[in-house]
């Protein structure tokens, strides 16, 4: 197809896209009902919130949890040392349709109160006045249901009121529609990437398309990481978050160091200890002085905090703290596009290798979370990229390998552990330069991790000596370390993903045997001699980000496998694309309790049977028949299973709130993993 043609269609496609979606878009937004939130109290209470909020049927606490929590005013009021009681008043306009006559009933969680405060039975067709009133305790669970029942069906029993049936008694204008931001970041890359195309020159063409697509990729991880990102995961699903800003908050105000602390009896001491309460019953011990964690993301994270408005440590929002990772997901993803472009130059590695990364849904959902991990990675990774630039330039310089050493050492400024990406950096520059830019690269390497020690010395150098050393050894080992970073998915603590990670460590393992000498080591020499390190002084502690930095790498890898399967498609292949990264996606898309019962798996195994004859066949008689047409139809079948899997991946990261409750723990369901 010409780059005319091209253009054409994109541009024709796109403007479809952008009209469809900002009508569905617009349409959806502008139902909904008027939210107001009080925290009640022996003296009444105060106002804590007021605004539209477009999804008023709260199906579990999460969302409400984050009113109260980000929406708190520090300035008029103290922070809560326990739970707080708040109210809810939901109001706007039912719209019952033609021809039917409902009566409602409002059903909330135990422990909470819920009621419908105007008239809600025998409503005709038309619209009716409504309003609702939840009284919860935070951080308590609490929900809203709605449901209806037809006096015309009254054998339907009662079914939930559908959303388009809900409108504000105002309505909203198009410039307050919660759908617009969301639009024009859409117009905004439509736009760009239009102008991109924009040119007669094939080589330019075909350059500037791949920076599109780039974009394109770029934009759906990054959007997908911003939806509910103040929600989800919960404020308390992961407090490491919070000594992370602490500390952050306090070294820029005063240039000590402060954090809560797991262990602060076994300094025995050596720290002032403070029990701090914060929204909940439970207070945290917070250390003075504070050593468990090197200060590189925390400052980051304490800089996003004061700017926004953060007048001491206890006053950071995740609204402004949790953007510091989320941010640093693009010059992840950046860097991971540039180290893949220099190993595999032509072909679509690159680009399957950021679509991995920014869409696999455990990345999305983790990297909103303030770890050092978000830093790291990153780091790591320009370590990487730099040792590639002094690998293909004629003559090779010096500089680029004190940069790429030093700036791979100073990762363990951000996180310990980042020394352990040092070694096999030092391996690279040897196996590709010998002894000379080795000892170069250690020196580097060395002298990158003074910052560190300097930071230790300064704050106490004893007690920096002992929290690293009781960080590293505190936790029990035992030889079952490493499985458990092959199969199983982790979102902090929530056991999900199983099949995505599957698919990426086959993908990554496939790849290798197409790999060359001066590939292999890059692909592998990093991320697994971490990961071994990392194995071992995490014992039998295992968290969703500490895989992270690992996950580039495996990403590309997986991305060759699939570049290698629309080359030459293979039935097994095939298998584990569909399998494992498509099928798994299903799972979330569905309710459990019907899945598990006679009736509903009836219903799957009439969809899932002629699901896998449609997706598998092409890849057996591509095989077996490898002719031109069998191949394209196996490689189409690719690209709609990659379709599929970010289809499903966006699903996943809207839907998260509800699938935390519904799908906890879902890879270790007995149903489901037997």
């Amino acid at each position: 197809m010409s780059q005319t043609r091209v253009t054409i269609a994109v541009g024709v496609l796109g403007a479809l896209a952008l009209a469809l979606g900002g009508a569905l878009g617009l349409e959806r937004a502008s139902h909904g009902l008027d939210a107001v939130v009080e925290v009640r109290n022996e003296t009444g209470g105060f106002p804590l919130h007021h605004g539209f909020e477009p999804r008023p049927l709260f199906a579990n606490r999460h969302r409400l949890n984050a009113i109260v929590l980000q929406k708190w005013n520090f300035r008029a009021h103290p922070i809560p040392t326990g739970p707080v009681p708040y109210r809810v008043t939901l109001s706007g306009v039912l719209e019952v349709p033609a021809g039917a006559a409902w009566t409602l009933r409002a059903r909330g969680a135990p422990h909470t109160t819920l009621r419908i405060e105007t008239q809600s039975e025998n409503l005709a067709a038309g619209a009716h006045p409504l309003t609702l009133v939840l009284d919860a305790t935070f951080p308590r669970d609490a929900s809203v249901a709605l449901e209806y029942q037809d006096a015309n069906a009254p054998s339907a029993g009662f079914s939930p009121v559908p959303i388009e049936s809900l409108r504000p008694a105002t309505p909203q204008t198009l410039l307050r529609s919660t759908a617009l931001p969301w639009w024009l970041g859409g117009a905004a890359l439509f736009v760009v990437c239009m102008g991109l195309l924009a040119t007669r020159d094939e080589a330019l063409f075909r350059r500037r398309a791949e920076l599109a697509v780039l974009l394109a990729t770029l934009t759906f991880g990054l959007g997908a990481r911003l939806f509910d990102y103040t929600v989800m995961p919960e404020y308390s699903e992961n407090a490491d978050e919070l000594f992370a800003t602490w500390n952050g908050f306090q070294l820029l105000t005063d240039g000590s160091t402060r954090g809560w602390s797991l262990w602060a009896g076994a300094y025995e001491g050596r720290v002032a200890v403070e029990h701090v309460p914060y929204f909940e019953g439970r207070p945290f011990d917070v250390i003075r002085p504070y050593l468990e964690h090197p200060p590189l993301l925390h400052v980051l994270a304490g800089a996003a905090a004061k700017l926004g408005g953060a007048r001491s440590y206890l006053e950071a929002r995740l609204t402004h703290t949790r953007l510091v990772p989320i941010a640093l997901f693009v010059p992840t993803l950046l860097l991971l596009f540039g180290i893949a472009r220099r190993l595999f130059p032509s072909g679509r590695t690159p680009y399957l290798a950021a679509l991995l990364y920014a869409a696999l849904p455990n990345l999305i959902i983790q990297q909103r979370v303030i770890k050092e991990e978000a830093l790291l990675t990153p780091m790591a990774l320009l370590g990487v990229y730099l040792f590639l630039r002094w690998d293909a330039e004629e003559p090779r310089r010096d500089r680029l390998i004190w940069a790429a050493a030093f700036v791979t050492g100073l990762g363990a400024l951000a996180k310990v552990p980042g020394a352990f990406f040092l070694p096999p950096l030092v391996l690279l520059f040897f196996l590709r330069g010998g002894l000379r830019p080795a000892l170069i690269a250690c020196a580097g390497g060395l002298l990158s991790l003074l910052p560190l020690l300097l930071y230790g010395a300064y704050v106490d150098w004893n007690l920096f000596v002992f929290s690293t050393v009781h960080q590293a050894s505190g936790r029990p080992a035992h030889w079952n370390l490493f499985p458990r970073f092959f199969a199983d998915g982790l979102i902090n603590h929530n056991l999900v993903g199983h099949g995505h990670v599957l698919f990426v460590w086959l993908g990554y393992a496939l790849a290798f045997g197409k790999l060359d000498d001066a590939r292999r080591p890059v692909l592998s020499l990093p991320p697994l001699i971490y990961m071994a390190a990392l194995a071992l002084s995490s014992g039998n502690w295992t968290f969703g980000w500490y895989i992270l930095p690992v996950m580039p790498f495996v990403c590309l890898g997986a991305a060759h496998f699939l570049d290698d399967l629309l080359e030459r498609p293979t039935f097994f292949g095939g298998l584990v694309l569909f399998g494992l990264l498509v099928m798994y996606g299903f799972n979330f898309m569905h309710d459990l309790p019907w899945a598990m019962e006679a009736p509903g798996w009836t219903v799957l195994r009439r969809i899932i049977t002629p699901f896998m004859l449609v997706t598998l066949v092409p890849f057996v008689v591509a095989e077996a028949w490898p002719t031109t047409l069998s191949r394209r139809l196996a490689r189409l079948m690719t690209g709609a299973g990659l379709a599929v899997f970010v289809v499903s991946s966006g699903y996943f990261a809207l839907h998260y709130e509800t699938l935390y409750e519904t799908h906890r723990n879902f890879d270790r369901m007995v149903h489901f993993d037997r």
